[in-house]
């Protein structure tokens, strides 16, 4: 239901709280919609949440990503529990160090919008993201491809 940050000041020896980087109620709240609603999404399907986080920094700003399926069933725009949980989003934050805050929620991958890899046409559940910078200063982006195939409309 939550992604969390731990931090470590003894070269991972112990780990401390640092903070939340993502949760279900609060996410509800960033996307306009109520506690109620968000009790609504998780009572629909109870494994929803945050998974599958990795950190990395990008444009000199920690950034983490990571797999969302809690958004498609607060919002849903397949219009089904089902095919809602069939679809998720691929979303990164960045750490501002000012405000000591995670901001910028931003979908990288919007597993709701059909996308045609040859001639199959699918929704997809995207996962795992892993990202780095490459030496001419480009960033990659690498996931876990779970394509559903078009019986699931």
């Amino acid at each position: 239901r939550e992604i969390q940050c731990t931090i470590s000041k003894d070269g991972g020896l112990t780990w401390e709280f640092h903070s939340t980087i993502e949760d279900n109620f609060n996410t509800a709240i960033e996307l306009g919609y109520s506690i109620e609603d968000a009790k609504k999404a998780i009572a629909s399907e109870s494994r929803i949440g945050f998974f599958e986080p990795h950190f990395g920094i990008i444009n000199d700003k920690l950034t983490v990503m990571y797999a969302d399926d809690f958004t498609t069933m607060l919002t849903n725009p397949r219009g089904s529990v089902g095919l809602n949980y069939e679809t998720q989003y691929i979303v990164s934050r960045t750490y501002n160090e000012e405000s000591q805050t995670w901001e910028n929620r931003k979908v990288i991958l919007d597993g709701t919008k059909e996308k045609t890899v040859g001639n199959i046409t699918d929704f997809s559940r995207d996962g795992m993201p892993v990202f780095d910078r490459l030496s001419d200063g480009t960033y990659v982006l690498v996931v876990e491809g779970t394509y559903r195939r078009t019986w699931c409309k």
